[in-house]
């Protein structure tokens, strides 16, 4: 749980489309995972690190390490020009996953609301009449 659900930030030039101008593949992600958690004495293996599609732009990308066959970590990478841009788009990723879980919260609360509704029409007209 030491690894789970951090963001790691990783500094890389990038064109003005966000293009990176090389690549990111698990050696680097395995790097400054490891530098970060060097206090920890925990190491990540650059095998141990599932990237589902090729990094190539700007942003942040969940990221799958598996330690054993039963235990898996997602963490974020947010790659980024500066240290600045990560803290803006960290931010921005974190209050639209929140915007996202209110509004499932809110459709669940809806539904939940509509289902109710549609139980009290179910009652029958004789049994309010008590």
């Amino acid at each position: 749980k030491i690894v789970d659900d951090k963001f790691y930030t990783l500094i890389m030039q990038a064109g003005e489309d966000g293009r990176l101008f090389g690549s990111v593949n698990s050696r680097s992600i395995a790097k400054i995972v490891n530098s970060a958690l060097s206090k920890n004495d925990v190491k990540v293996l650059h095998n141990q690190i599932i990237i589902d599609n090729a990094i190539k732009y700007l942003g942040i990308y969940v990221v799958k390490i598996v330690h054993h066959a039963d235990v898996i970590s997602n963490i974020k990478i947010n790659i980024s020009r500066s240290d600045s841009e990560a803290k803006n788009a960290e931010k921005s990723y974190i209050a639209e996953l929140k915007k996202e879980q209110s509004s499932d919260s809110d459709e669940k609360s809806s539904e939940s609301q509509v289902s109710e509704e549609v139980i009290d029409q179910d009652k029958n007209p004789e049994d309010s009449s008590e």
